[in-house]
């Protein structure tokens, strides 16, 4: 089921096939649910027999996150944009935007949100490989600060180092030529930050 966005806790047991799931859609739930009852329950009891009591499980937390994510793999020549489906189970590139001015940037991320629905944002964050900040980063933090201040979604970051590699390497395992690898390599590392984003989020869910 977890495959699928849903997502069981129950101290660490898993409801019987059998027993009833009560499914939401958007909100946290919490419900009980009946274990296989006792044979006796399936047939008539006698006269003399007391009803037999439903063992029922502890509270199950049922929880179904949907929400389509935008990312951004920010560079100094060009922004790549990518998109989850609704359910976080796909991701695909957008396009790559020619950088301007932080004004006009802005403004186009604003618009793709909007046009593609949206709910939140993350934001690639080029952390040094020993995972300190450095320029490229202070860079983007600031960038993710005006997009907050512009947007009515949540805006996240993401560590992004190797990505621009694992983006190369996809794109070869695809044939791409060197040409359209250079033209859609933001893209594609988009993809990656907003993967590694929804695989850190179901961790965490």
């Amino acid at each position: 089921m977890e495959d699928r966005g849903w997502r069981i806790e129950d101290g660490g047991s898993r409801l019987a096939s059998s027993a009833p799931l009560l499914l939401c859609s958007s909100t946290p739930l919490l419900c009980s649910s009946i274990l296989d009852p006792p044979s006796s329950i399936l047939h008539s009891p006698s006269p003399s027999t007391p009803p037999p009591r439903l063992a029922l499980r502890p509270l199950s937390f049922l929880y179904f996150r949907s929400m389509r994510v935008l990312a951004i793999d920010l560079g100094t020549k060009n922004i790549g944009t990518a998109i989850s489906d609704i359910l976080g189970l796909t991701v695909r590139p957008v396009e790559t935007i020619r950088r301007s001015s932080d004004q006009r940037d802005i403004a186009r991320v604003k618009f793709l949100v909007e046009d593609l629905e949206a709910e939140a944002v993350v934001v690639g964050l080029p952390l040094r490989m020993d995972g300190t900040i450095g320029d490229a980063a202070t860079a983007a933090m600031r960038f993710v600060e005006k997009l907050r201040g512009r947007l009515e979604v949540s805006v996240f970051t993401q560590d992004e180092r190797l990505t621009s590699y694992e983006a190369e390497q996809m794109m070869i395992e695809r044939g791409f030529a060197k040409s359209k690898r250079r033209a859609r390599s933001d893209e594609f590392a988009a993809m990656i930050i907003l993967q590694d984003y929804l695989l850190a989020a179901k961790a965490k869910n």
